[in-house]
C-alpha cells in the first residue's frame, strides 16, 4: 500500500494483520494498585485504590512509624499515607509501561511494515501517528479473519470462505 509522508514522499507499507501488534508487542500492564479490605463477616475483598477520592494527598505523619502503637490513630495515618504513596508509584509504573509499549509498537511497525528498509530514514516523528493509523487494522472484515486463520492454520484454509 502506498503511504504519503507529510513531506510529500510516497513509501510502500504493509498493513498489520488482525491482532498482529497485540501478539508480537504485548502490553505488560502492572494494573492498578489494589488493597485488601477485611469485611465484618471475616472475608477479604480486593478493591482498586482510587487516588481521585483525595482532594489533597495524605500528609506524612509527624510521629515515626517505628514509635507507633499498631492500634493507634498514628498507625492508621501511616497506613493511609503508605497506601497513597504506593498507589502513586504504581501509577508511575503504569505510565512508564504504556510509554515503553508505545515505543516497542513504533519500533515493530517501522521494522515490519515498511517494504523498503531505506524508508525508515524518511519517516519523521510527525509522520508516525498517521503511519500508525494507516497500518493498523481499523475494522474486522472477512478477508482479515481469513488471513489470520490462514496464517495460524497454514495450509488448512484452501478457499475463500469470506466475502
Amino acid at each position: 500500500m502506498d503511504f504519503k509522508l507529510l513531506n510529500g514522499d510516497i513509501i510502500d507499507v504493509r498493513g498489520l494483520m488482525l491482532y498482529e501488534l497485540s501478539i508480537n508487542v504485548p502490553f505488560d500492564d502492572p494494573g492498578p494498585y489494589q488493597i485488601f479490605l477485611l469485611l465484618d463477616n471475616g472475608t477479604e475483598q480486593v478493591i482498586d485504590y482510587d487516588l481521585s477520592r483525595f482532594k489533597t494527598p495524605p500528609l506524612e505523619p509527624d510521629k515515626p512509624f517505628s514509635l507507633c502503637n499498631p492500634q493507634s490513630y498514628e498507625s492508621v495515618l501511616w497506613e493511609r499515607f503508605n497506601h497513597y504513596q504506593a498507589a502513586l508509584a504504581r501509577n508511575r509504573n503504569r505510565i512508564e509501561a504504556g510509554e515503553k509499549h508505545a515505543h516497542k509498537a513504533a519500533q515493530y511497525i517501522l521494522e515490519n511494515c515498511l517494504v523498503n528498509e531505506a524508508d525508515q530514514t524518511k519517516i519523521t516523528a510527525s509522520d508516525y501517528p498517521l503511519l500508525y493509523q494507516f497500518v493498523i487494522c481499523p475494522e474486522v472484515i472477512g478477508r482479515d479473519i481469513e488471513a489470520v486463520l490462514a496464517d495460524i492454520f497454514q495450509g488448512f484454509v484452501q478457499e475463500t470462505a469470506f466475502v
